[in-house]
């Protein structure tokens, strides 16, 4: 072989282009072959970066229930919601008083007191005129 600059020898006999490749020394040698411990760390970083993986898909899977809980939760506020909101309606209506009147009227048998069945509200110093009155009207009716 001939040799062309310090470090380098030709390829092939045959051709005398420039297709050199460089000689490789021990200490390269020992330097391309992978030692157990390199192997190791490999190993371990690849055990690190699964544990980083297995972390992330369980943190989007707690979020994913995280967020179907949520949408359950809507849900069902948007239904109480629309209840709240019927009672509401079913309130202001219960305090109409053309509702109470004829609620009064109709289911409790009530009417508005005639002109005999009058009741006044004052107190003398012997007994209320409350009691004489509605004694004077359960005589009268009598």
């Amino acid at each position: 072989m001939q040799q062309v600059e310090r470090g380098y020898v030709y390829q092939d006999r045959r051709m005398r282009d420039v297709a050199v490749r460089p000689r490789v020394t021990r200490q390269q040698r020992k330097k391309a072959e992978m030692t157990a411990r390199d192997r190791g760390r490999i190993l371990m970083a690849l055990f690190v970066a699964g544990i980083i993986a297995l972390g992330i898909i369980i943190a989007a899977a707690y979020g994913a229930a995280v967020n179907y809980n949520n949408n359950k939760l809507r849900d069902s506020n948007a239904a109480l919601q629309g209840e709240v909101e019927m009672l509401e309606i079913q309130i202001q209506s219960a305090n109409n008083i053309a509702e109470i009147q004829s609620r009064a009227e109709g289911e409790l048998g009530m009417a508005y007191p005639g002109v005999d069945q009058l009741v006044l509200l004052s107190q003398t110093a012997g007994e209320s005129t409350v009691g004489q009155s509605l004694r004077a009207t359960t005589n009268a009716s009598l």
